[in-house]
């Protein structure tokens, strides 16, 4: 049932103590290996390698008491296997943390297992509010919540001077809470959310909604959908597209379903403005720019270092620092979970790390920016 396709080995490091008085032989501290399992499909895992680049990185500098490895866990986006792993991984005594790369649905369904394992489970691109809502001490979200990101569409709007908005979404659990936190928050702000729409999946039904807007003078449109499909995705692009071509000053605000950079080659030029939350943040720091310079020097094939690659790195260190506190009469998935939810929280080559009591990280949300048909920085399109 385990497929293990990859194993990455920590330095272990031998600690020599002498004696007192008299000539003695070194004794060797034993030192105990910890597992990282990495959980979901092999092809998308894969297709985040700059998190697995930050992993190995950190996993090299783990010392001290326990040294650390990874195995990977291939459910081949089977919601059943997955699930079953899951329930491996809960049997095994030296599994640390599970880092999950799976669909929400999965994640949703195997937390409890995790949570009467005492082992720590990391939603690394996110999860679902009610998964976090559960009340389940050893759940964490990497990425920022559904609602929080909504909430800071809704922000940014406030920030623009925008007043009445449009939200289309899918009909899916995600974009819904996305959906929730934009109109929680606007109402609190004093936007208007003028039309509120499921679907529009095709140009008739999205010329007809646009009109519509035009109308009611509504100046931006929050845009949720979940893609399957490379059809579904593209069409993404095409409806901001269709819109700026007709108002390029109408605001279009969306979230990481934008993040595809073939179609933004393709429609890019007709995006100018388009704007999404970041849903992991890296703040520039002296130690931020000293890990993007060891990360190309050890990757030379990488251009530049992704925001995956800052989180791979900080989510490894924080869980081998956790390790290495040894509290007598404490599980490790205990020590790691408490490390996590400290009140201090972590300074990382990210910057500021914390996570709140439901396990959502906390983080000062900055924005992406179309300018001149690439995702820029919001203060660096300013």
């Amino acid at each position: 049932m385990k497929a293990v396709w990859g194993i990455v080995m920590s330095a272990v490091i031998l600690v020599l103590t002498a004696c007192g008085a008299g000539p003695a032989a070194p004794a060797e501290e034993e030192t105990s290996e910890k597992i990282i399992a990495i959980l979901g499909w092999d092809e998308y895992v894969e297709g985040n390698e700059d998190f697995i680049n930050g992993m190995n990185m950190a996993l090299e500098e783990w010392d001290g008491r326990v040294s650390g490895r990874v195995e990977y866990y291939n459910d081949e986006g089977n919601y059943d296997k997955g699930l079953l792993m899951a329930q491996e991984l809960c049997n095994k005594s030296n599994v640390a943390a599970v880092f999950s790369f799976q669909d929400f649905e999965v994640i949703d369904a195997e937390a409890p297992y995790f949570e009467d394992a005492g082992v720590p489970l990391f939603a690394v691109q996110g999860c679902y509010e009610k998964t976090l809502e559960r009340d389940l001490g050893y759940i964490f979200s990497s990425y920022v919540s559904s609602r929080d990101m909504g909430a800071a569409a809704a922000r940014y709007c406030a920030e623009k001077k925008i007043g009445r908005v449009a939200c289309c979404h899918t009909d899916t659990q995600f974009e819904k809470d996305e959906v929730r936190g934009f109109c929680a928050e606007a109402q609190d702000l004093g936007i208007t959310v003028t039309d509120l729409l499921v679907g529009l999946d095709t140009e008739s039904s999205l010329e007809r909604a646009y009109q519509k807007w035009k109308t009611l003078g509504i100046q931006a449109l929050f845009l949720c959908k979940y893609t399957e499909t490379e059809e579904e995705k593209e069409w993404i692009f095409r409806m901001i597209q269709y819109i700026k071509k007709r108002d390029s000053d109408f605001l279009i605000l969306g979230d990481y379903s934008l993040n595809g950079p073939d179609y933004l080659k393709k429609y890019g030029k007709n995006m100018e403005g388009t704007v999404y939350p970041r849903p992991y943040s890296v703040t520039e720091s002296d130690r931020s720019d000293e890990f993007q310079k060891k990360y190309l020097e050890r990757y030379p094939d990488w251009e530049s270092v992704d925001d995956g690659a800052y989180q791979g790195y900080d989510m490894t260190r924080m869980v081998g620092e956790a390790l290495q506190e040894e509290k007598p009469g404490t599980s490790d998935g205990t020590e790691v979970r408490d490390f996590f939810k400290r009140e201090e929280g972590y300074d990382g080559v990210s910057g500021h790390l914390s996570y709140s009591e439901e396990g959502k990280i906390r983080a000062t949300i900055e924005y992406y920016c179309v300018h001149d048909g690439a995702f820029v920085m919001e203060e660096a399109y300013e």
